[in-house]
């Protein structure tokens, strides 16, 4: 089925993000059951599972009310992968706590200014500056270097705490189904996975995600768009109930 092989809407993301997809374009009878067979006959989707189903945990998030973009994201970095032609080995993955919006930056090392310079360059030129990040304790985020850049930006800096790692855990759950897609859409291109990382992350942000039942991309249209019922102060599933009305 090309839609659930291609990259930029389908990337191999599942029975449930493809039969989503699929009903929002087309019907016949049977349309699940092929779906089901289809996803489960994919020798990409199986061999994706036997290599990296047990590489990266998903911790339970901790339930915190947001109301509305860029109130919080959470970062974190994912790594090390295969070193690519082009000398990268980690990702920089940061997550909108009230969109889901996913955004990645390849990276060849994990310096704090390497970091720094992507969090500034990919995600804050894209989604404006937030007002609070939550961090693990890793060493380029307990440096002097980002804390000066949280006070320049006026951002508050959350640090997870070691004895309660899951209150990161937005982003940490993002790690393995990014590195699913990755995968899925760098067939034998190991050490290119850096020139896929943006397309992984772009399926994400177009799929429907389960706790706000919407896509990234629709709320963060929204957003843009300056509705004030998004500055409303409700809870993140009455905000979306009043978006569909």
């Amino acid at each position: 089925m090309q839609l659930h092989a291609a990259p930029l809407v389908g990337a191999h993301l599942g029975i449930d993000k493809t039969l989503e997809r699929l009903r929002k374009r087309v019907y016949w009878v049977g349309m699940a059951a092929d779906a089901r067979q289809v996803v489960r006959e994919c020798e990409v989707c199986q061999r994706r599972k036997e290599n990296v189903q047990q590489v990266f945990h998903e911790p339970m998030t901790i339930p915190t009310e947001l109301t509305r973009p860029n109130q919080q994201w959470f970062i974190d970095i994912l790594g090390p992968l295969p070193v690519t032609s082009r000398g990268f080995r980690y990702v920089l993955v940061v997550v909108d706590g009230f969109t889901k919006f996913v955004t990645v930056s390849p990276l060849k090392d994990i310096q704090a200014r390497t970091v720094a310079e992507a969090l500034v360059n990919d995600a804050i030129m894209t989604h404006s500056v937030p007002e609070a990040i939550t961090s693990d304790n890793a060493a380029q985020f307990t440096s002097e270097l980002f804390s000066e850049l949280c006070k320049l930006l006026g951002t508050n800096h959350i640090r997870a705490s070691p004895y309660h790692p899951q209150a990161n855990g937005r982003v940490e759950r993002v790690n393995k189904p990014l590195v699913d897609v990755i995968c899925s859409v760098a067939t034998d291109a190991e050490h290119d996975w850096d020139l896929f990382v943006k397309t992984a992350a772009f399926a994400l942000n177009c799929s429907v995600h389960a706790t706000t039942g919407e896509s990234a991309f629709f709320l963060s249209l929204v957003a843009r768009l300056g509705l004030p019922l998004m500055l409303s102060g409700t809870c993140l599933r009455e905000t979306i109930s009043r978006l569909r009305l």
